[in-house]
């Protein structure tokens, strides 16, 4: 019991002992508690966790160590009364637009199908280059190209809606490029007033035909022309394959005096609705620009592709006894023929073509004989070949000249 109670005396001794004693104060370091992380994901290790960013020190020209972004004036719209590559062809020698930035589109994914005469390079039309109208557009603004914008809106219009993406394909190509020719061109010049006068008349004399007929008259001659009932009929024979080589699958090629220039390499085509002058053509017979009458009536391929002329020229066409006057769409591209007559014209000259036979035979006046206008196996065959070589064209029409 001694040894006890001396053990507890010495207890009691310490504990006294510490009460006395004076408090001191102690650093305590905390950690942040992480939070749980979701089931299934490991908590990073210490050495792994995110260092807090440092911050940039501004430079000039930068704000927080980000680019400082720069406010462009917001492009003026103005709605057009012509399309964009119009507008460039006929001012591109004026020194209103400027050289375009070279595309950044790798040349393989270029669609070759698509030109633009802008940046002289494949992947997109020249109507709907970006580039293109965004100059015009400033153009317009500082009142360079005041005459292509509808009179009643002198003010630049909000551009609310999205341009519409590729459903125009522009099938005019720079003076580098060849122009494929085609089988079919459809498009109609805009009629002139005497010509529209004519129409009506026209259609004025049909109708009192028709009341008639139904009042039971006899109609011999519904309008005034030429009496075709007793005129020589075209015929074809063998006869006329012998001054043709055979075999061939040649297209018709004429000469014409167009105007007062005898003009070869004259490409007769039945499947086009109008007669094209290629702007090489227009320049070497020395006809003056100023005379070209403006037009927005587009022309179309068959594969509907859209060209836009610069303009319609009326020209007189001297052959097989008649002059008619020819109104001519005028287009700057690159062809391995100078024109090409369409079926208008061979229906004014009362003609049949006959690529087989090599001729364009027509009626004479008063409908007792035939004309012959003979075709040029040697200028047809040495235009495919040009087309299909991509010769330059007006390099090939200046060898044929020396050559005819």
């Amino acid at each position: 019991m001694a040894d006890v109670q001396a053990k507890l005396e010495g207890v009691f001794r310490v504990l006294e002992s510490r009460q006395k004693a004076p408090k001191t104060s102690a650093a305590v370091t905390t950690t942040p508690i992480q939070p749980l992380a979701p089931q299934g994901m490991k908590r990073p290790l210490p050495s792994q966790r995110p260092t807090p960013k440092q911050e940039v020190p501004a430079q000039d020209g930068l704000e927080g160590g980000k680019r400082r972004k720069t406010t462009r004036d917001p492009l003026p719209k103005y709605e057009l009364n012509t399309p964009i590559d119009m507008i460039y062809l006929q001012n591109r020698d004026r020194g209103i637009f400027k050289d375009p930035p070279k595309s950044s589109v790798p040349e393989h994914m270029k669609n070759r199908n698509r030109y633009c005469q802008f940046h002289k390079d494949f992947g997109h039309d020249t109507v709907h280059c970006r580039n293109l109208y965004a100059q015009v557009m400033l153009a317009v603004h500082a009142g360079k190209l005041g005459q292509y914008v509808k009179s009643d809106e002198a003010q630049p219009r909000q551009d609310t809606t999205k341009t519409e993406k590729g459903k125009q394909v522009q099938a005019s190509r720079s003076g580098e490029q060849t122009l494929r020719i085609v089988p079919t061109i459809v498009g109609r010049p805009e009629l002139t007033h005497d010509q529209e006068e004519n129409q009506k008349c026209l259609k004025r004399a049909e109708g009192r035909a028709k009341r008639l007929k139904g009042m039971g008259h006899s109609i011999n001659n519904v309008v005034s022309g030429e009496d075709r009932t007793n005129a020589t009929p075209i015929v074809f024979t063998q006869q006329d394959l012998t001054t043709v080589r055979q075999p061939h699958d040649d297209s018709l090629v004429i000469k014409l005096q167009i105007g007062s220039t005898l003009v070869g390499r004259v490409l007769v085509d039945g499947g086009s609705s109008v007669d094209i002058l290629f702007l090489d053509t227009f320049d070497n017979m020395g006809l003056d620009r100023s005379a070209l009458r403006p037009t927005c009536q587009p022309l179309f391929a068959f594969d509907s592709t859209r060209v836009y002329p610069l303009g319609i020229i009326t020209l007189s066409i001297c052959a097989a006894e008649r002059c008619v006057g020819v109104d001519f769409i005028v287009v700057d591209c690159q062809s391995s023929f100078n024109v090409i007559m369409g079926r208008g014209w061979i229906h004014a000259m009362h003609g049949v073509a006959s690529t087989l036979h090599q001729v364009l035979r027509c009626q004479s006046k008063d409908g007792t004989y035939t004309i012959d206008i003979m075709g040029d196996q040697a200028s047809a065959r040495k235009c495919f070949s040009a087309a299909l070589k991509g010769v330059d064209a007006s390099a090939s029409a200046g060898a044929a000249a020396r050559d005819e």
